[in-house]
Formats: C-alpha cells, structure tokens, sequence
C-alpha cells in the first residue's frame, strides 16, 4: 500500500476527480456548487442511516440530488472524453492501472 508511487512509472498530474473539471464540464461545476449546500447533507445520513430501510432511503435521495445537480451519464462521459484528449497519456496510466 505505501509503496504504491514507487511503482508508478510516472506521476500523475491530472486525475479523474470531479473538482479537477469543474471549469470544464458545466455539469461538474453546477454539481460542485451545491456540493455543500445538499449533498454533503445528504451524505451523511447515509453513513449514519440506523437501519437498512434508512440507508436505502437515504441513498436514493442522495443519488437523485446527484443526478438532479449534474452528475449524470452524460457528464462523467464529457468528462472521460476529455481527459482522453487533452491528458492522452493520463488516460493510458489510468487505463494500464499505473504500473
């Protein structure tokens, strides 16, 4: 685990995190704009959901505030073909697992 960068032929600078595109994908940036504000809230009531019922519950609002707030399909494939043409060699690293 802690030697995972020695194994890393080269570092990565760019990654998939949806911050990283916000100014990018509008969909990312609507989303992280009302992270705060909805999702964080709703996310921990997931995580401290008593009972299964509650967690399922929980989830699915959570879920759909995502999606309502552009975290779609759509989005995370803008995303995905972005960082194939702008970070090519990223996008290789990703998809070879880094080592």
């Amino acid at each position: 685990m802690f030697d995972s960068l020695i194994r890393v032929s080269a570092p990565m600078a760019i990654t998939a995190d949806i911050w990283n595109f916000t100014n990018v994908i509008p969909e990312f940036e609507r989303f992280w704009e009302v992270r705060g504000t909805g999702f964080e809230q709703i996310m921990t009531r997931v995580l401290g959901a008593r009972n299964d019922a509650d967690f399922d519950r929980f989830y699915q609002e959570m879920i759909d505030f995502a999606r309502l707030n552009g975290m779609t399909e759509e989005a995370f494939e803008k995303a995905a073909a972005y960082i194939q043409e702008e970070f090519p060699d990223e996008w290789g690293f990703f998809l070879r697992g880094y080592n």
